[in-house]
């Protein structure tokens, strides 16, 4: 009997080797795994960031190749022409699924939204609205000109004898910028809204790297299952406090007036039921509210970490600064800056585009779902597949991208000076396909405006210490942030 034992062990491992082997084989090529750790061995080893890897690993490996995390496969793909293939016709389909992440059920609370829902019906209706609504609030005056009653008051409270701290400047910018932008709501600087939010986001951003990692090897919730549960009551705080003010935002709205993004939201929804009748049952107080928070929470830590990079990167290359300056001199001189005044600020354009191509504050696309077997570069892949765009790969490949590692501007403007929408096509910082951000224009807008006038209203950043500033990213294999640096602020006198 005691024979039989280790016998049937033996047998039950040969039988789960044997099948994780085949699934193995199923996949595109990638470093070898190991049974339950997968490639967590040999990555530990990795002498860069996970999102700088790409390229090297494509090159032994071949593009797209399968990363392995315990059991779970994901498929990478690094090259610019393979995240372009997975974009048009019909791939575009079937790359549009979403891996159900413990963190979208936990902030879904039982509704859809157009970050984390599943492709189908439901989440095409809330896209629609959601594009029609950030179609209709981005050409808006309302948005430039709370852009820039938002940054007039950072600056104005800033003091040359103290420190900027530039992450917490800007952070609570977008804060602002998006309350009003979603709800035409304000925060006071010492309002218990704003502080809450503060307190939140800064939770959430210790805790979902942690929680992600369950999805990828789930005998983890055994020892990280206290932080799904805080995170579930962050969420809950967090809704319960947007659903408020959307409640009061929704209660005022008045048909052919958009005073904010709910006001759009509502509006898109009424056009859109009127357009196909069939999609107003998904178009639900729960679901709505879902996109809101995709706007409020999704956008601000991202758009404030690019303005923080595009701020370091003007005011550490004097030509690069004195270029802008000169180009809002006489283009728009000491007014309040518009959203329509990018077509004639071309130089400044092309600074947010080399901005966003250089240091991309997500890598990585949020992970794709395969909804169907498919292929991409030939190589074949299983329905029900996660699948990530190494969205910094191509955008710092030098086949397309002279010297990737510099900041140059000028790469985007054609000889006169215009900008090359060729070389726009080749950003990828946005997502692709399907799951493209719809935000886009909007976060231009917010940008552009906000740009603008910081360097009208500022006359120079530096370090307190006086070095220069540090324009490598912090360590992390997920995100690509400005390291803190403590900072002095001069304003240009009145």
């Amino acid at each position: 009997m005691l024979g039989t034992i280790p016998t049937i062990l033996f047998a039950t491992l040969a039988v789960l080797l044997v099948a994780f082997w085949r699934k193995v084989r199923r996949y595109p090529s990638g470093p070898f795994p190991l049974p339950v750790i997968g490639n967590l061995w040999s990555m530990k080893r990795w002498p860069q960031c996970f999102y700088k890897m790409g390229p090297s690993l494509g090159q032994k490996y071949g593009d797209p190749l399968t990363l392995w995390f315990g059991w779970f496969p994901i498929v990478v793909a690094n090259d610019l022409s393979i995240i372009k293939e997975a974009s048009v016709g019909p791939k575009r389909s079937h790359l549009a699924g979403r891996l159900q992440f413990s963190v979208g059920t936990l902030q879904k609370r039982g509704n859809e939204d157009i970050v984390f829902g599943k492709f189908g019906p439901e989440w095409e209706a809330l896209r629609k609205v959601a594009h029609l609504a950030v179609r209709k609030y981005a050409v808006t005056e309302g948005l430039e000109n709370l852009v820039t009653e938002v940054i007039d008051d950072i600056i104005d409270h800033s003091s040359p004898e103290e420190p900027f701290d530039l992450d917490a400047e800007m952070l609570e910018a977008l804060h602002n910028i998006i309350g009003l932008c979603v709800f035409g709501q304000k925060y006071e600087r010492d309002s218990e809204d704003l502080r809450t939010i503060r307190r939140i986001n800064g939770e959430l951003k210790l805790l979902l790297p942690k929680v992600f990692l369950i999805d990828f090897m789930p005998p983890l919730r055994l020892f990280l299952s206290r932080y799904e549960n805080r995170s579930k009551e962050l969420f809950d705080e967090f809704i319960a406090l947007e659903m408020r003010l959307y409640k009061q935002a929704r209660e005022t709205f008045e048909p052919g007036q958009i005073r904010h993004f709910t006001d759009a939201i509502v509006a898109a929804k009424l056009e859109a039921e009127e357009e196909a009748r069939g999609i107003a049952k998904y178009l639900t107080e729960g679901n709505l509210t879902q996109i809101v928070y995709d706007v409020f929470g999704a956008a601000t830590p991202t758009t404030s970490q690019t303005l923080k990079w595009l701020l370091l990167y003007a005011f550490a290359d004097e030509k690069v600064l004195a270029r802008c300056r000169a180009e809002i001199e006489s283009q728009i001189g000491d007014r309040q800056p518009r959203a329509s005044d990018r077509n004639e600020c071309p130089f400044i354009n092309a600074c947010i585009l080399e901005v966003l191509r250089i240091r991309p504050v997500s890598p990585f696309s949020l992970p794709h779902l395969t909804t169907c077997d498919t292929s991409l570069a030939g190589r074949p892949i299983p329905k029900d597949t996660t699948v990530l765009f190494n969205l910094y790969s191509a955008n710092h490949d030098p086949r397309i991208w002279e010297d990737p590692e510099t900041f140059e501007p000028e790469r985007f403007l054609g000889d006169e000076g215009a900008l090359r929408k060729d070389r726009v096509a080749q950003l990828t910082t946005f997502g692709v396909g399907a799951r493209a951000c719809i935000g886009e224009k909007m976060a231009f807008t917010v940008m552009f405006v906000l740009f603008t006038r910081f360097l009208q209203r500022v006359e120079s950043v530096k370090t307190r210490s006086g070095a220069p500033f540090d324009l490598e990213p912090k360590s992390s294999g997920y995100s690509c942030e400005p390291k803190p640096q403590p900072l002095t602020l001069v304003k240009f006198e009145v």
